[in-house]
């Protein structure tokens, strides 16, 4: 929303779509890399490499010009994409090493991390976007911020494995797709990612164009956010009496119905109800997925390429599916 309303004024929703659309396919879509290394033992070099990317990636959007598009792909987009590919799924693969009878809960707690830092962090950005700090210097403190977080993860984290042979980790990519509940898992996870990342995207601005204050409609992304966080601890307590994938089923549906009720919302309280429940729904669906992926490995050597091949197939049709709803809304915002 800052970039569509304030930064980068110039350029249509479409392109600044793009920014987010590939970041959050450079997340997912790299772990086809990230999960061999991480399989193979790889698991620090990949955390240091994406920690120092990642602080500067973020100190150059810090000396990007408004209205530059470029530099805001290059820095926001590009570099922080491949930064966060490159820890996200050893994140995820080292907690399957540590927990087997709980993995699922564990995996959800992990992933609750994701959106408390998403729920506070917003509101930092928007007090330090909108205060004498401006953009540029507001960019340099959260990355400042986000350093200290990137080296006490990398001071706390430990692989439970010892490093493996590139022979001996192998993992052929045909062998899993001859898998049909690996190969279906996959399906859904690329269909739910298409159609998961709109309202985090565009919440805030579909608020704003019907009348909603903009301080107000900031909060909204917030309270998905921090909905998200009970969505992904809670949810994995129901998986074992119900089953893991009993769970996740019902629950993408919910979050399917709920992308389309954001249509027909137009009020304040609709909004946060909306949020609500969308955050709880949907982070019960993010949490969910990496552990039925895991479940499905035959070995530990299988986890890192399983859950990278997935996230890699689910981020190809994510970098599609921001600037599709943006080019849907058109210059005018027409939600209808």
């Amino acid at each position: 929303d800052y970039y569509v309303r304030y930064y980068l004024t110039m350029h249509s929703p479409t392109q600044i779509g793009w920014i987010g659309g590939v970041q959050v396919c450079l997340v997912f879509s790299a772990g086809i890399l990230t999960g061999r290394l991480f399989d193979r033992g790889y698991f620090h070099h990949m955390m240091i490499t994406g920690s120092c990317l990642h602080v500067f990636s973020f100190f150059m959007l810090s000396l990007s010009k408004e209205n530059k598009w470029y530099q805001v792909f290059l820095s926001h987009g590009i570099g922080s994409g491949l930064a966060s590919s490159i820890v996200y799924i050893p994140c995820l693969g080292v907690v399957s090493h540590h927990f087997k009878r709980h993995r699922t809960l564990a995996m959800g707690i992990v992933a609750a991390g994701t959106a408390l830092g998403t729920t506070v962090h917003p509101i930092l950005l928007n007090h330090l976007f909108h205060s004498k700090i401006g953009f540029h210097n507001g960019v340099r403190i959260s990355t400042g911020i986000n350093g200290v977080c990137l080296i006490l993860a990398n001071l706390m984290m430990r692989t439970s494995r010892a490093p493996k042979s590139s022979t001996t980790s192998y993992v052929p990519l045909m062998k899993l797709f001859r898998d049909p509940a690996y190969s279906l898992m996959v399906v859904s996870a690329m269909l739910s990612n298409f159609g998961m990342f709109f309202p985090q995207f565009f919440l805030q601005l579909s608020a704003i164009v019907r009348g909603i204050d903009r301080n107000t409609a900031f909060y909204y992304l917030s309270v998905m956010n921090a909905s998200s966080v009970f969505g992904r601890t809670l949810v994995p307590l129901m998986c074992p009496k119900f089953g893991v994938i009993n769970v996740n089923i019902v629950f993408a549906f919910i979050m399917s119905v709920s992308v389309l009720c954001l249509l027909a919302v137009s009020t304040k309280i609709g909004y946060i109800l909306f949020a609500i429940s969308f955050g709880f729904v949907s982070g019960a669906n993010i949490a969910l997925v990496p552990p039925i992926i895991a479940s499905l490995a035959e070995s530990v050597e299988e986890i890192g390429a399983r859950i990278g091949i997935a996230f890699a197939s689910s981020g190809i049709i994510t970098l599609f599916a921001t600037p599709i709803a943006g080019a849907l809304l058109t210059s005018n915002y027409n939600w209808e």
